[in-house]
């Protein structure tokens, strides 16, 4: 008898071709019900699946295609991380001089890598005190990118500070 953690068991292989079945046939349209009944009837499924069964089967299918999807698209997200960097690099001296709209891009620059890199940035590191909104300024002083001012909108408080610049 073969080894049921054997990736190319018959075992494996037929509950892989179940969930993949499963997976069409919710592709078409059908609900858990449906699916149920239609592999109830297929060859070597028990007569006791179930909805529950078919949900487990569509959802195992779905994060094998996610994962399989994902691994395919790692090598291009390396490259678009790649093309990031080297524009970052370019832009980098003349931001650093204070030029505005490189600046800004430089933020774009930045917030692009967020979106391929998980994690980098949390929803609440860009949130300000008890979920207030934030906004920042910026300008130059001496040729250098600054901090101009803050402002933490409060919501449903009020007693919100007002925007202030903040000393140079």
């Amino acid at each position: 008898m073969s080894n049921p953690r054997n990736k190319t068991s018959a075992v494996l292989i037929a509950l892989e071709e179940r969930q993949y079945l499963a997976l069409s046939l919710r592709k078409q349209g059908g609900n858990y019900r449906e699916i149920a009944a239609t592999l109830r009837q297929q060859e070597g499924v028990s007569s006791k699946y179930n909805e529950a069964q078919a949900y487990k089967d569509v959802t195992n299918a779905l994060g094998r295609l996610r994962a399989e999807y994902a691994e395919a698209a790692e090598p291009y997200r390396v490259l678009e991380l790649e093309r990031i960097d080297a524009m970052f690099s370019a832009l980098w001296p003349y931001a650093e001089k204070g030029d505005p709209a490189c600046v800004d891009r430089i933020l774009r620059l930045m917030h692009q890598r967020s979106r391929y890199i998980p994690g980098l940035y949390t929803e609440e590191s860009l949130k300000g005190p008890r979920g207030a909104s934030m906004s920042i300024g910026l300008g130059s002083a001496n040729g250098a990118p600054v901090i101009t001012e803050v402002f933490i909108e409060l919501r449903g408080e009020s007693d919100a500070p007002e925007s202030e610049p903040l000393a140079a």
